[in-house]
């Protein structure tokens, strides 16, 4: 926390997680880990499509990479 690393944090904490915390920094900040499944927000069928932006934004650096 006092390295400011945190990204991400839950609202209403559904999995206990230290701190709210959901997703760190490494120590160069290159580097993203996340708790949470973005990609069961990428069907409908799961119940919402908010996370297909993101996965259209990681897809589109990819490419160009």
């Amino acid at each position: 926390m006092a390295e400011d690393r945190i990204a991400f944090t839950y609202q209403g904490n559904p999995n206990g997680s230290t701190a709210d915390i959901a997703g760190v920094l490494s120590a160069n900040r290159r580097v993203l880990g996340m708790m949470p499944h973005p990609e069961r927000a990428a069907d409908p069928a799961h119940g919402g499509t908010d996370g297909v932006a993101m996965f259209r934004s990681l897809a589109g650096a990819l490419v160009t990479a």
